[in-house]
């Protein structure tokens, strides 16, 4: 996995991100790629290079509901919210 610094914000929540791991090797962010917000818990889409994040549409809805790794990585963040609000 790598750790890519970022500057970006989610369109849901507002929480600003420094950081950006891949679960896909060493995969930095580029556009179109999806991510999980740490404080939120909702997907957004990277939307440029600068790292600008974006809610995604119905049809990257659609393929987020049906991705077994996205699946299993918001589960694993319902799970882990679980520990650290305890």
């Amino acid at each position: 996995m790598t750790t890519s610094p970022i500057v970006a914000t989610c369109p849901w929540c507002g929480h600003s991100h420094e950081l950006a791991t891949s679960i896909h090797g060493d995969a930095v962010p580029e556009p179109g790629d999806i991510t999980l917000c740490m404080s939120c818990g909702e997907w957004s889409i990277f939307s440029d290079s600068a790292g600008t994040l974006r809610k995604p549409t119905d049809a990257e809805f659609s393929e987020i509901g049906t991705d077994k790794n996205m699946q299993a990585m918001r589960r694993a963040w319902v799970k882990a919210m679980m520990v650290f609000k305890q």
